[in-house]
This record gives C-alpha cells, structure tokens and sequence, in this order.
C-alpha cells in the first residue's frame, strides 16, 4: 500500500484529502502536517511514498521550496504539488524541480484520479486552460502573456526598469513596452496593476 503524507494548512482540506484518498482502499495516511518544514524527518526515515504537498503552507513556508529541497534526496518520493492560488509560476516550478504532478483544488479531475497515475510512473501537470483565473482591470489575467507577467512579476519585486532588462535579456525600451501594453489591455496605471495582481494572489513571490 502506498503511503502518503498530506501537507496542507487548513485542517478541512487535510481531512477531505485524507477522505478520498483512503476510501480507495489503495493508500495509507502515515501522516498530516500543517507546515511544509514538518516532512523533512519523516522522508529521512523512509517511511514515506507519496508526499501530497500544498505550495503556501503554514507560518508562511514554501510547499515548493521544500519540494525542491527534497527531491534530489528521495528521488523515489511521489510528490503532487498542489494549490487554489492562480499564481502561474507554481506549476512550471513544480515540474522543473522533479515533481510527478500539479494539481490545482478547483480541478475537474479528482485528485485520486491523479495520485492513481502518478503511482504508476505518469506525470500529471495541468493544461494552459485549466490555469485559474483572475480578473485585472477590465481583462482576465489569462490575457496577460508569459512575457507580461514575468515584466509584473520583477516590477512586484521592486525592480527597477534597468534592472528588469538585464534579468530579461531585453532593452529597456521593450520593458517599456510591454508595460504600456498591460496599461493598455488592463486600463490600470502600472501600480494599480502590481497590486492588483499581488491582492488577487497572481504574483506570490514568497512562494
């Protein structure tokens, strides 16, 4: 039987995780923690195949930031990333640090269902449509591109336009432009859009 620990920082959401994945009859619960820091000593001490993490976790702790810790450890510890919050970066981070899977709480597909696929050696990640959205100004955040966002992101982290382009590789004229062009899909000043963006969860760059 495989075993599993959930981590997550809501009691409820550890419980209902814990509901359907035992009433499958195919997984064990050997533990449940509310903060991320809390797994290290059980994957130490093997007792452990599957680790259901949640990304914000609590005490402000990074479910990601330990999944990328442990994974070239226990490189045989399932890890299925999981999150409500729509911050894009999340998933990519995930499967770049060696995780199985992401799976978002709102999704379609159950989260057994998931666990099941990863137990048998497949990677799940979401599809660009199954992404959450928000809504920024008078456009939803789907209608920001990955070039936009990363601009947002170090904008959010109070870079300065300089600084942004030699993070990017692109000229400072061409951060400029995808500034105006958020400005202008939005219909937000660039402050009002950073904070939009950080109030709606859409940048969490503690995470």
């Amino acid at each position: 039987m495989t075993r599993v620990i959930i981590v997550d920082d809501y009691r409820h959401t550890r419980e209902r995780c814990a509901q359907l994945i035992q009433e499958s009859g195919r997984y064990e619960i050997v533990a449940e923690f509310a903060n991320a820091s809390n797994v290290e000593l059980p994957c130490m001490s093997g007792r452990v195949d599957f680790l259901l993490m949640d990304v914000c976790t609590a005490d402000g702790e990074s479910g990601l930031k330990m999944a990328e810790k442990l994974k070239p450890l226990y490189p045989n510890i399932k890890i299925l990333m999981m999150t409500s919050m729509p911050e894009r970066s999340f998933s990519p981070r995930a499967r770049a640090a060696g995780c199985e899977g992401f799976w978002y709480k709102e999704s379609s597909v159950g989260l057994v269902d998931v666990m099941d696929q990863i137990v048998e050696g497949k990677t799940v990640f979401p599809d660009e449509g199954e992404l959450p959205n928000v809504c920024l100004g008078r456009i939803n955040s789907s209608d920001i591109t990955d070039r936009e966002l990363q601009v947002l992101r170090l904008l959010a982290e109070d870079k300065s336009y300089q600084e942004i382009s030699a993070e990017m590789g692109i000229s400072v004229n061409t951060v400029k432009d995808h500034i105006k062009r958020m400005c202008a899909k939005t219909d937000l000043s660039i402050r009002q859009l950073v904070i939009s963006a950080v109030e709606h969860r859409l940048i969490m760059p503690n995470y």
